[in-house]
């Protein structure tokens, strides 16, 4: 993942310095943007799929040096209208919510059509602490 945000930044530095335990998100969901989800980037999920953001739940990996990928495929279904996607992010809520981090998709921005199939593959997702 390109870019945690600053709050889950200050969040990880306060339980390494033992300033605070937090509790763990309970469930994720991965959303889909048109932009920089931390910048002035647009949510266009509901756009792809009426049914909102694809829940992580038991989607991830257990983390090894430094990072976790999704463990299953993360499926959109096909787009009910088009839209073009250009980032993702990793977000705390099913809707509103926070963004806990995001990044470009890897292949650049992609056109997707009405009838297009939208998913991440296995491994696809990653999430990584770097020094």
């Amino acid at each position: 993942m390109g870019e945690l945000t600053d709050a889950t930044k200050n969040t990880l530095i306060d339980w390494v310095t033992g300033k605070t335990t937090p509790a763990a998100v309970a469930t994720r969901y991965v959303a889909l943007f048109n932009g920089d989800p931390q910048g002035a980037g647009s949510e266009v999920t509901t756009t792809i799929r009426p049914a909102g953001r694809v829940a992580l739940t038991g989607a991830m990996a257990a983390a090894s040096g430094g990072s976790a990928g999704n463990s299953g495929a993360v499926d959109f279904g096909n787009a009910d209208a088009g839209a073009t996607i250009t980032h993702f992010a990793i977000m705390d809520a099913a809707s509103a919510g926070s963004v806990l981090g995001s990044d470009a998709l890897s292949g650049g921005s992609q056109v997707v059509s009405a009838g297009n199939a939208v998913s991440f593959a296995i491994g696809d997702l990653t999430v990584e602490l770097t020094g």
